[in-house]
């Protein structure tokens, strides 16, 4: 399990992480606020859920998951 407490990083460290995640948190809230409160049609949701983003030429960016790994996992020495 991981170990982590607000004992073990400076307030300037907590600061530069709230930067970096609280824009992406409040976008994931939106998103489900959105997700939630649609009354689009059943065409325009599977046009949402296709994992791509594109433009007028195509296909521009395309995925398939987001791996999320734990400093504890990454910093492991094997």
């Amino acid at each position: 399990m991981l170990d982590f407490t607000l004992e073990n990083i400076s307030a300037e460290e907590v600061e530069r992480l709230r930067a970096v995640y609280e824009p992406l948190a409040q976008s994931v809230r939106e998103f489900i606020d959105a997700t939630v409160r649609t009354q689009v049609d059943v065409a325009a949701v599977a046009a949402a859920k296709a994992g791509h983003l594109a433009d007028e030429e195509g296909v521009t960016v395309e995925a398939e998951g987001v791996f999320i790994q734990p400093r504890w996992a990454r910093d492991r020495s094997d």
